[in-house]
């Protein structure tokens, strides 16, 4: 009885590991070795999307914030959004993968009614373990700059 239990509370466990996948077909295999490995199987792999965000208090004229995120497993950005709490923002997000790159390719103006990009010049590929940085442009009165960026499975 105790072992269904467990087996039960380990099932929710790995649940609330990716509660941010928008599932469609396919299916998820987590390697619980401890390599970390993410492989999604099936037709609609690719179409796996996820979303992360970060919330940044004060945001500083030319302010680096290195490695915010990392990429679970090779996926590719297609949509930057951000939105200030007044004024505006310049953002820039980097794929750190040794020799830094910007996603975007040039700073998106974040504004308060928000701001969303699909359209990018630089480079949107995550390999797994790719570092991701957000590069803070000209800051114009605001106080609060949220930043999300959505993403597919490779």
């Amino acid at each position: 009885m105790l072992s269904g239990l467990l087996g039960n509370i380990r099932l929710v466990a790995v649940v609330l590991l990716v509660p941010w996948l928008a599932f469609a077909q396919g299916t998820v295999t987590m390697d619980q070795t401890g390599s970390g490995t993410v492989t999604l199987t099936g037709a609609s792999a690719a179409a796996q999307t996820a979303v992360s965000c970060a919330y940044i208090e004060i945001p500083v004229t030319d302010e680096d914030l290195n490695t915010v995120w990392r990429a679970p497993a090779a996926v590719t950005i297609t949509e930057i959004f951000c939105e200030t709490d007044a004024g505006t923002v310049g953002l820039e997000l980097t794929n750190d993968d040794g020799s830094p790159t910007g996603v975007n390719g040039s700073d998106i103006s974040c504004t308060t009614s928000g701001v969303s990009d699909t359209s990018f010049a630089g480079d949107a590929a995550f390999a797994q373990d790719h570092l991701l940085d957000v590069n803070v442009g000209t800051v114009v009165t605001a106080v609060r700059l949220s930043v999300c960026w959505r993403y597919t499975y490779d």
